[in-house]
């Protein structure tokens, strides 16, 4: 499913409200975005002229706690593993205390027509200055809405919440993002070599890291850092076998038109230094302190490892790599059950297959559920 409200079309979603905000269709907001996010410049393609439409609701009026609700239509799942990303671009121009609640409802049948809700994200806190991508992981296992619930808080606000190019796919999301606004200009003032980090993300088996572009004049360079983490003395050290996958993504505002650039490599035994000590060992033992967290842990970073020139500045001015200014970067952590299904014999039916046989879908659907579970 892709919807970018073009042409002033809803792409059947429904709206209602509790209380005295409504989402709106519109082209601008004096306190918010002045365009879509759909019609901004990129390198490859000319929007010039046209008139992009997207999805509001002012939080200025109203009283606290009322809502207000935009939902899509109901939508059947293909495959089995239950498991479903929704991407979309927002803009926040509310109050900080504002909250935009994303619910999928599930049906038992058709005849249900009031499904059970259940809270899979949500976005609070600090205005933003640019329209941001956002993913959130479903785990739908029957047909389902995905409803965008704004909530008016408890502050003042001169503006509310924007959405645009919502895509809805079944694979998995991308484990982190990295967004730089204004990249070209972040490019030209930064020192050649330095860093712009995301915060510290878990994998599914517990191995703390952080993902880093590295910005040098021309080129950018991507890479991934292991970090200390709660779950250290648990986990197998040093980490080998794990797929790990940059990618720089298209904002092509269709997720089924994007043409991404990626670069993947397998941890291995040879990712080792003159001095014998291995990249990817426990940060603890090999690292050096790189900050202090939120509870006043210090927090120590291994060996940074990547590509140093993932792509020239010329090559992410084509296409629409960079949209409305704004670069965005992924990152996936795959473990080490990948690397083991080659190895194995999967039972279906009463047919034995190697994995290499296997249903691709099958082997997505056993990586993406094994993610979803905490460490």
């Amino acid at each position: 499913m892709y919807c970018g409200f073009s042409n002033g079309t809803l792409c059947e979603m429904n709206r209602c409200s509790q209380g005295n905000i409504s989402w709106e269709l519109v082209t601008q907001v004096i306190s918010g975005p002045s365009s879509d996010h759909t019609t901004l410049p990129s390198g490859s393609k000319n929007y010039n002229g046209e008139v992009g439409y997207f999805m509001h609701v002012n939080t200025a009026t109203g009283q606290e706690g009322d809502t207000a609700q935009l939902e899509t239509q109901r939508m059947t799942l293909k495959r089995d593993c239950h498991i479903q990303c929704l991407q979309f671009y927002y803009y926040h121009s509310g109050d900080e205390s504002d909250v935009l609640n994303i619910w999928i409802r599930e049906f038992e049948n058709e005849q249900d027509s009031t499904g059970t809700r259940r809270l899979m994200g949500q976005i609070t806190g600090s205005q933003t200055s640019h329209w941001r991508l956002h993913h959130v992981s479903l785990n739908a296992s029957k047909s389902f809405q995905v409803v965008f619930e704004a909530q008016k808080g408890a502050g003042l606000a001169s503006g509310g919440f924007s959405v645009d190019d919502i895509n809805l796919h079944e694979t998995e999301c991308p484990h982190l993002t990295l967004q730089i606004d204004d990249f070209e200009r972040v490019l030209n003032t930064s020192v050649s070599g330095s860093f712009k980090y995301s915060s510290r993300q878990y994998s599914s088996e517990g191995y703390a890291y952080r993902f880093g572009v590295r910005l040098s004049e021309t080129y950018i360079g991507l890479y991934v850092q292991l970090l200390s983490g709660d779950y250290d003395d648990q986990l197998e050290w040093p980490n080998f076998g794990r797929q790990i996958t940059f990618q720089m993504l298209d904002q092509t505002p269709n997720i089924q038109q994007q043409m991404a650039k990626r670069w993947s490599f397998t941890t291995n035994e040879n990712h080792v230094g003159q001095d014998g000590i291995f990249y990817f060992d426990n940060p603890r033992k090999i690292g050096s302190l790189k900050f202090t967290d939120e509870n006043n842990e210090q927090v120590y970073g291994g060996v940074l490892y990547g590509k140093i020139e993932f792509s020239t500045l010329e090559e992410m001015q084509n296409r629409e790599f960079l949209k409305g200014g704004s670069a965005v970067f992924t990152l996936n952590f795959q473990g080490k059950l990948r690397i083991l299904l080659s190895n194995l014999k999967v039972v279906v039916s009463d047919n034995t297959v190697t994995a290499t046989e296997f249903n691709q879908q099958y082997i997505f659907c056993f990586l993406a559920q094994k993610r979803n579970k905490n460490p």
